[in-house]
């Protein structure tokens, strides 16, 4: 991903609340234009997928929030088959796996010292953007060993007959966290103080 624009996140009258109540204007636009998401377009296409989430037998019973639906129909650029085949997998993903979805205790989080190097700031910059502050300080390098990231091997996918499982799952591991966790980065000046010269 590109990194994100200095400027998008210097000046506090462009940025936007970390919560939003509501989709900013210019983004309603790009909806309209990429998605063609209008009033009518939202309304029809949520009462069908709840029409078909009813009569579905691994959907039915779920009363789903409008605003959770509507990721979905988004994401299929409101193609309505589409949406509802991915709620599905989502519905099924829940139930055959409810551990991924149990919510982390507040307590455990906070103990650990990978807690303290990461901060979510308040705003995000004018594009949308989460802000995550990173500091990793000089006690979080004698408790965790960091590795430079390696790209994975290029003969993965050339060599599957040769290598072993294990060893083709590490390609495979390596471009989904990269596909799952969209960032963009500011490079800040300088390394921070108690780091110099290290």
């Amino acid at each position: 991903m590109e990194p994100c624009d200095q400027t998008l996140i210097e000046d506090e009258e462009k940025t936007l609340p970390f919560i939003m109540a509501n989709l900013p204007e210019k983004y309603q636009q790009k909806a309209l234009e990429e998605l063609n998401e209008t009033l009518e377009t939202r309304i029809e296409g949520l009462s069908e997928l709840k029409l078909m989430a009813k009569a579905d037998r691994s959907t039915r019973g779920i009363d789903f929030h409008e605003d959770f639906l509507l990721q979905f129909l988004r994401h299929g650029k409101y193609n309505v088959r589409k949406s509802f085949q991915r709620l599905r997998v989502f519905v099924e993903l829940r139930r055959n796996y409810s551990h991924l979805f149990q919510s982390v205790d507040q307590e455990d989080l906070v103990s650990k010292e990978s807690y303290k190097c990461v901060t979510i700031l308040p705003r995000r910059c004018s594009d949308g953007c989460a802000l995550v502050l990173t500091q990793i300080v000089e006690h979080a390098f004698a408790i965790a060993k960091y590795d430079s990231p390696k790209p994975p091997c290029p003969q993965c996918g050339a060599d599957c007959k040769v290598t072993r499982d294990k060893n083709k799952k590490l390609g495979f591991f390596y471009t989904c966290t990269q596909m799952c966790t969209g960032t963009r980065e500011v490079d800040l000046p300088g390394p921070p103080s108690n780091l110099q010269g290290q």
